[in-house]
């Protein structure tokens, strides 16, 4: 989409959960542009805090919090996302690996939860279970707007 002399990219991909778009604007033109959004009545400004609550209201992953080049499609619960077909002209990177940890299981698993205590929740703290052991880490938290 052309605007002030240059093109931005606009999509809908749904990153927040919501039903809206996502505006990539490039850094020469970023002033001038938050300066046209905001001067409509309707648009207010939000942050990252914004995007990470919606998000995870809608229990999206971001990669590099709640997913890497590490995780499959199985740990992270998107098998959702996998082509089913299994015909050998269109296999994809990874399936046989992926194939094999279905097979045996993944000893890994992204899961939501909910703290039951007063606190906030963040990225990289340790879980440990009712015994104390260690059984995972925060991949993404924050405070629900909602609850």
């Amino acid at each position: 989409m052309p605007l002030l002399g240059v093109d931005l990219f606009v999509s809908r991909t749904g990153y927040t959960g919501e039903d809206g778009f996502e505006i990539s604007v490039p850094n020469t033109v970023i002033e001038k542009f938050v300066d046209i959004m905001l001067s409509h009545p309707e648009i207010k400004p939000i942050g990252l805090g914004a995007r990470d609550s919606l998000r995870l209201e809608s229990s999206l992953n971001l990669h590099g919090n709640d997913i890497d080049e590490t995780t499959t499609p199985l740990e992270a619960g998107l098998m959702w996302n996998v082509r089913k077909r299994k015909d050998d002209d269109n296999k994809f990177y990874g399936q046989e690996a992926l194939e094999e940890q279905i097979k045996r299981g993944a000893t890994r698993k992204k899961i939501g939860f909910e703290l039951l205590e007063k606190g906030v929740l963040r990225h990289g703290m340790d879980i440990y279970n009712e015994e104390g052991e260690k059984v995972g880490y925060v991949t993404s938290g924050t405070m629900s707007p909602l609850l």
